[in-house]
């Protein structure tokens, strides 16, 4: 992972949700200090809305872990078939949609201007559904000091071709796990395969649990953002961390992401 001068704390929420938002991860990522930016947090999908843009800002890592929402912001987010809608500010730095509807193969474009008039834009192509196939749980490859843990294994095929990325979402019980899973089809294009998703210290799955998982597509973009994630939530140690790759223009950090999704849950026996 690359050095950067200039690093700020910053809030990422990874969210992605059957729809809009859901169980969230928050992040802060210590690091050096620097002037504010905006933080985006976005997501639309091929279930229906409404979708939600999440503005705030970034805070030294030295400063209270609250990180001031963005208001009064115009939120615009606009396809490639002629829709557009201004979203409405529902919550303080909450911006949600009414009617706009997610569609496999679209290109959505995101607009915000915010009071101080610096304007910031972002564009994402939700991709194909891809299914999966089946989720088998089973015993931990790594097992913990404390207590012999299962894991989940999601089985799915993926479509021929190079340039599919697969980030993964666990609910453990109906609690999101705060372990990210991402990967692409580098080494299995157009193969069955599996996937063991990891999972983050005291998130036990046992017998009787109830497991879901959203397998989401992702376009290039967001899959390298959240892959700079990655990097930076498994180094948490990190001397000089780096920003994850943002897919906002503008200056600004975060993400937006068009994905489609594929679901499925188990109970654990």
């Amino acid at each position: 992972m690359k050095h950067t001068q200039s690093i700020i704390s910053m809030l990422l929420v990874l969210a992605v949700v059957v729809g809009t938002t859901s169980c969230e991860k928050v992040i802060d990522v210590k690091t050096n200090n620097s002037a504010p930016q905006l933080v985006v947090e976005g997501n639309i999908s091929n279930t229906p809305g409404p979708y939600t843009i999440k503005l705030s800002t970034s805070v030294d890592y030295d400063q209270t872990n609250s990180f001031p929402a963005v208001q009064n912001a115009v939120v615009k987010i606009s396809d490639n078939k002629g829709n557009s809608e201004t979203l409405k500010e529902t919550a303080p730095g909450s911006y949600q949609t009414a009617t706009l509807k997610g569609t496999v193969g679209s290109t959505y474009n995101l607009y915000i201007k915010t009071t101080d008039n610096k304007e910031y834009t972002a564009s994402s192509t939700m991709p194909a559904v891809v299914p999966l196939d089946e989720i088998k749980i089973q015993h931990s490859t790594f097992k913990s000091s404390d207590e012999d843990t299962l894991e989940a294994v999601v089985y799915f095929t993926d479509p021929k071709g190079l340039g599919n990325n697969y980030y993964f979402k666990q609910y453990i019980n109906g609690v999101s796990s705060k372990a990210i899973n991402i990967t692409n089809d580098k080494y299995f294009d157009g193969n069955s395969t599996n996937f063991t998703l990891f999972r983050k210290d005291k998130e036990y799955i046992k017998k009787g649990d109830s497991v879901s998982v959203e397998m989401r597509s992702v376009d290039k973009v967001n899959y390298e953002y959240f892959n700079s994630l990655q990097t930076i939530v498994d180094r948490p140690d990190n001397p000089a961390p780096a920003n994850p790759v943002s897919s906002i223009t503008g200056g600004a950090l975060g993400y937006f992401s068009a994905y489609s999704v594929s679901q499925k849950s188990v109970i654990v026996k």
